[in-house]
């Protein structure tokens, strides 16, 4: 095989499991870099091998999940659930194991609690209960052994969320000039998945160490591949999962049967340029769409406080099908929000963070006071901030596409974990992180 492609190396552990994952020859001191041109396909390469990397670890986690407790007075009425509040690594230190070599230790610390801008809570108050964020409880991927096909709910456990800006209010020329800002908008948000800036990465919340990328970095490190992305990559683990479970998700259908699934695997990666430039041009028909009615923008916005509560899956996607009769081809929910940290300048603005000239006609990022203590200083600013206050970017700090994905089910028979993970990334057209 020539030296610049992937090797399946495949180990046998001391308890038996087989661990399946992809080393590279030639990555110069484990440093990142494409594995294609294409960052999509990076990315998915990305996956593929942590998901194979927790599948080779799930009895580390499983034994984490059974043993890890909290103080009995600090437990209440959620005993049996203190793992997710626990840091895995530290518990694995105090049992006198290494965490250094655990792939999905680090993956908890990285992705932070729920609300990551805060430290981990254990409160019997919903608003305040602020677990690690890796754990899952609801349906994942399922494989299916009889006929060798992971089966899903499509739009109920993966989701991509993006965040776009509202209508510019203009005080003369009104349509004019939000025509000139639609033009501008079309210009800085060209695809979905678009190449990272220079001035953009990573960034740490002082109240509870996770990361505003997610585990994003971690991957790229870890399995040398570098996907160019500025997005927040969250995979979660399924720690309580029954086939029951999965058998009501599909009784109690609440979602849209998802785009239409070949009976065999369709082997179509679904990584076609075009196929998310199509995406983008939807998205921005539909974002010109919401600035021209109040009631279309309430009703494609999703709110924070909105994500908290229980809403079928899909409904986003059902809008944009009859607004504007796109077919949208993946399986994963789509979810809209407001970014509060962008507004539109038609008049020239100095203060804008790495130009030597006012920008005008142009979106801006500028964050508040709040968002600015949320991130811990960064020791490579010579003011040691990791976002300036009071200054504007030409592009945003903070990723505005989350990719959520929950990680497949491993077989419980590990000799056909192997043909699982392939039937996984395989199975469908309207893949692209999900089966």
């Amino acid at each position: 095989m020539n030296e610049n492609n992937t090797l399946i190396d495949s180990t046998v552990q001391s308890n038996g499991t087989e661990k399946y994952k992809k080393t590279f020859k030639n990555c110069d001191n484990g440093n990142r870099r494409e594995f294609t041109n294409n960052r999509v396909m990076n990315l998915r390469q990305i996956h593929i091998q942590s998901v194979a990397e927790v599948w080779s670890e799930t009895e580390e986690i499983e034994n984490f999940i059974k043993n890890a407790k909290c103080d009995p007075a600090f437990t209440g009425e959620k005993e049996g659930q203190d793992y997710k509040y626990i840091n895995p690594v530290k518990w694995l230190n105090d049992q006198g194991k290494d965490s250094n070599n655990s792939y999905w230790t680090k993956m908890v610390v990285k992705l932070g609690p729920k609300d990551p801008t805060k430290k981990v809570i254990h409160s019997l108050d919903d608003d305040l209960d602020n677990p690690y964020y890796f754990w899952y409880e609801g349906v994942s991927p399922f494989f299916n052994i009889s006929n060798g096909n992971y089966m899903l709910q499509p739009y109920l456990n993966n989701r991509i969320v993006i965040k776009v800006p509202s209508r510019p209010r203009f005080r003369s020329n009104a349509s004019i000039n939000s025509s000139i800002a639609i033009a501008a908008y079309f210009a800085a948000s060209p695809s979905l998945f678009g190449k990272r800036n220079e001035t953009q990465e990573n960034k740490i919340y002082s109240g509870s160490g996770g990361s505003t990328v997610g585990h994003l970095d971690l991957m790229e490190e870890t399995f040398g591949i570098n996907s160019n992305l500025f997005i927040k990559l969250e995979e979660r683990y399924t720690s309580k999962f029954t086939f029951n479970k999965f058998k009501q998700s599909l009784s109690n259908v609440l979602t849209p049967l998802g785009p239409e699934k070949n009976k065999q695997p369709s082997f179509d990666l679904a990584d076609s340029p075009a196929l998310y430039n199509s995406f983008a041009a939807a998205l921005q028909s539909l974002v010109a769409l919401m600035w021209s009615s109040d009631e279309i923008y309430e009703a494609i916005i999703t709110k924070p406080e909105d994500l908290k509560k229980e809403f079928n899956g899909g409904s986003t996607i059902q809008l944009m099908n009859e607004l504007l009769g796109y077919e949208y081809p993946f399986s994963l929910d789509l979810i809209i929000m407001e970014d509060k940290d962008v507004a539109f300048h038609l008049d020239p603005v100095v203060d804008v963070v790495g130009l030597d000239k006012p920008e005008k006609n142009c979106w801006l990022w500028k964050y508040d006071e709040k968002v600015c203590e949320e991130l811990e200083a960064n020791s490579s600013e010579a003011d040691g901030c990791a976002i300036k206050l009071d200054k504007y970017y030409l592009h945003p700090q903070i990723p505005l596409q989350t990719l959520q994905l929950v990680i497949p089910m491993k077989p419980r028979d590990n000799s056909i974990a192997p043909v699982a993970l392939t039937r996984y990334n395989v199975d469908s057209s309207g893949y692209p992180f999900s089966c």
